[in-house]
């Protein structure tokens, strides 16, 4: 919809000075705030757990798997997250700069499809935030279960 009827142009706010001054940094540091490149490394071994349960055991061939799984998600999530960027961008034509990203999704949101929209962009975050604590629980206590054997997987599920 934001395509369709932007808010503003791509240009039409202005940059802020920590993006400025070091852009990939700042942008660096607001993505790893995310989660997403901390959480990769854990789920990376539920990947390979799973290209096994697949049946592949060849080393060469778990790392082709493993590395064809990275890079879609790699060319998945750059595509989101631009598209964001861009939303947000254009969202500068109607909005005031907030101070995080999830306001400004909130009012694009709002201001397209009203309350109805609120409701599913709570839950599609609800969806996304479960799935990321589901998913580290297990790849954690997987990593510990291996780590101390004495204590099985469901132990440590348990204490998170």
């Amino acid at each position: 919809m934001s395509f369709l009827q932007p808010m503003g142009t791509i240009t039409s706010g202005s940059i802020s000075n920590e993006y400025k001054q070091a852009p990939f940094f700042k942008g660096f540091v607001d993505g790893y705030n995310t989660l997403d490149a901390l959480a990769a490394l854990a789920f990376g071994m539920i990947i390979v757990k799973t290209i096994k349960d697949m049946g592949i055991s060849e080393p060469l061939n778990i790392t082709r798997e493993t590395i064809k799984s990275g890079a879609i998600s790699m060319v998945l999530m750059a595509l989101i997250y631009s598209l964001l960027a861009i939303i947000g961008s254009m969202s500068l034509g109607e909005f005031e700069p907030h101070e995080n990203g999830g306001i400004t999704l909130t009012l694009i949101i709002k201001y397209y499809i009203g309350e109805y929209g609120m409701i599913f962009l709570a839950v599609i975050i609800t969806i996304a935030c479960l799935k990321t604590a589901i998913g580290l629980n297990a790849s954690f206590s997987e990593t510990f279960s291996n780590l101390f054997p004495k204590f099985n997987y469901i132990f440590f599920t348990t204490l998170s």
